[in-house]
């Protein structure tokens, strides 16, 4: 029944907006819906809200979590990123900028028997969130694979790249795989099957990569942009 009022709904459309490509094809694919009624335009943010600093790395190496608690993300398999990256570099420490306090993220790190000097969680209101990530060096988030998934495109994402920091994620769809690996804005991992050596190695090389906070920067710019995002609105308006 859900399929059918879906499927209804969808064909009776003048114009569809989604945040994802993968999502646009699985439209196309399943529903039959002409692909040049469809705008993908992903979640955008002010940038001018983002400072950004073309950071100068040091000994301490930054990541951060930004963002909610909600079950999307999978936080047994962040913390224990947290406890084998960790062991791989003591200058390594996490952030967890979160909307609203809960001892569940810390009732899992603490299970890892992480060092509580080695992370620190904290409350954040969302108009701090930009003075916030001024000495993050990487963002970094899990997203468990399923169907909805496959058209989510997270704030986060442009929060980061906004401030010039690139992003360790899963490749949770084709998108953020763009994103990361074929633009290489970050670094894109399998969390089931981490190999921690290749993986310091690629962290050092975009910590030694001079011109990464600007690439994500102007990514950002280009593509993330809230003026992007409207002038792409405002395109769907004048053809409907």
């Amino acid at each position: 029944l859900n399929y059918l009022i879906e499927r209804k709904l969808i064909n009776k459309s003048n114009y569809i907006i989604t945040l994802t490509n993968e999502s646009k094809k699985i439209i196309i694919d399943n529903y039959k819906y002409k692909h040049n009624k469809i705008e993908v335009i992903p979640t955008c943010v002010n940038i001018d809200n983002f400072k950004y600093i073309n950071k100068k790395y040091e000994n301490k190496i930054n990541f951060c979590f930004l963002g909610s608690l909600n079950k999307a993300y999978d936080f047994i398999e962040m913390t224990n990123f947290v406890h084998n990256i960790s062991k791989k570099n003591k200058n390594y420490f996490f952030y967890f900028y979160i909307k609203y306090n809960n001892n569940y993220l810390f009732n899992l790190l603490q299970d890892k028997n992480i060092n509580k000097n080695r992370y620190l969680i904290k409350f954040i209101n969302t108009d701090d969130v930009s003075k916030y990530l001024d000495n993050i060096d990487f963002g970094f988030f899990f997203l468990k694979k399923n169907t909805s998934i496959k058209a989510s495109f997270p704030t986060k994402i442009a929060e980061y790249l906004s401030k010039g920091i690139p992003i360790v994620c899963n490749n949770f769809n084709s998108d953020i795989e763009d994103i990361i690996s074929n633009k290489q804005l970050g670094i894109l991992i399998d969390y089931k099957n981490i190999d921690y050596n290749k993986l310091t190695n690629k962290i050092n090389f975009l910590v030694n990569n001079e011109n990464i906070n600007k690439i994500c920067r102007e990514y950002a710019e280009n593509n993330l942009s809230i003026n992007y995002g409207c002038n792409k609105y405002l395109e769907v308006y004048d053809k409907i």
